[in-house]
């Protein structure tokens, strides 16, 4: 199972911890840099929250009998996306068994809950067909290609942005490109609209390497970009244009700049042996009625920044979790943190978090009791 976990990393991801662990051939090809700091100015003090308790919950694979039913054995991610009745949860690179005893390896996978009870984990139906779970949407040229961010569209669709990477040698990969498809009310199959929304050309100085928590404001969807220099940047287009690269505009630190190369990433971001996050999940927290940002730092724990709006001034980041604490030894990294605020109790007090590692190879539920100072 190792072996097909460590196969099934997203790839920025697996080159930083191949070459963490010592791997000769993988250092060789150079450890991402760092983005230009966007200001010299200070950030704003770090959130006025505490965590009071961690209590790990389940795995959403190992733990769950609709993973058993449609023989899937492992996954990482995953965004939730809740709708009327019923919610989605993104899942990408998915190890399911087949014939004679084998794994395979589908690109991305799709379930679906109407449980928004996680004290006892949330229970999932997966997309499936004969007793095995199916992709998200088929794989193409690609190596593999899995859902990054994901938004509820004005008719009950849904958009996702499809990161697709390629292999070009057994130790190499990268993010070829950053796509956009749909998924009609109702349904479970994703429709790939535009496969290159961006790529190594965009004009970032770095490969776009993931698309993340579109947010809807008014008429148009904020999308947070990652790069593998490390940098985060908001990117802004109308929802009726999500799939048209025209369309997007970038944050420049003082407003929407039409062109990449003038925007600014929306923290510094220092250069390091491992990648400073692998993106940013960014969500409104009604009690304090702050912006969040939340990232996986260092591949080691979950932090936050917040915001009086979805584009900054961020503050100086604070630990939510060490997430270590709930994997293997042998692989001590996670990745992927997200919160589900369809998930929070005692008016947002009790949050529910998930990360994705490689042991298990499963995305792990933790609960998180918070307090915010005023």
């Amino acid at each position: 199972m190792k072996h097909e976990a460590l196969v099934s990393l997203r790839p920025a991801v697996a080159l930083a911890i191949v070459a963490w662990c010592g791997t000769v051939a993988l250092m060789a090809l150079g450890c991402a840099g760092g983005a230009k700091p966007a200001s010299g100015d200070a950030p704003p003090a770090a959130a006025k929250v505490r965590v009071e308790a961690a209590r790990l919950v389940c795995r959403l694979i190992a733990d769950n009998p609709g993973a058993a039913r449609v023989q899937v054995t492992g996954a990482d991610g995953a965004q939730s996306l809740p709708g009327a009745g019923s919610t989605y949860w993104f899942f990408g690179d998915t190890v399911r068994r087949g014939d004679g005893g084998r794994s395979d390896v589908i690109p991305a996978t799709v379930a679906t809950t109407s449980d928004t009870d996680a004290r006892d984990c949330v229970d999932l139906t997966f997309k499936s067909s004969g007793g095995l779970a199916e992709p998200l949407f088929p794989r193409r040229e690609e190596t593999t290609a899995w859902p990054d961010g994901v938004v509820r569209l004005p008719d009950g669709s849904a958009a996702f942005y499809m990161v697709k990477a390629v292999r070009t040698s057994p130790f190499a990969w990268h993010v070829s490109a950053v796509g956009i498809g749909t998924i009609a009310p109702g349904a479970l199959t994703g429709v790939r609209v535009n496969e290159r929304l961006w790529d190594e050309t965009s004009g970032f100085g770095s490969r776009v390497a993931g698309a993340r928590s579109p947010v809807v404001q008014g008429d148009d969807v904020l999308v947070y970009l990652h790069t593998e220099a490390g940098a985060n940047y908001v990117a802004k287009a109308p929802i009726a244009r999500l799939a048209d690269a025209s369309a997007y505009t970038y944050w420049d630190g003082a407003g929407w700049d039409a062109s990449p190369a003038n925007a600014q990433p929306m923290w510094p971001v220092q250069p390091d042996a491992l990648p400073p996050d692998n993106g940013v999940q960014v969500t409104y927290d009604e009690p304090s009625g702050a912006w969040w940002a939340i990232t996986n730092t260092h591949m080691a724990t979950v932090d936050l920044r917040t915001a009086p709006s979805p584009v900054g001034p961020w503050s100086a980041p604070l630990t939510l979790l060490d997430c270590r604490q709930f994997v293997g030894a042998e692989y001590p990294f996670c990745y992927s943190g997200e919160l589900h605020r369809e998930l929070s109790r005692d008016g947002g007090d009790t949050l529910y978090l998930t990360f994705a590692g490689q042991q298990p190879y499963d995305v792990t539920l933790v609960e998180l009791k918070v307090a915010r100072d005023d």
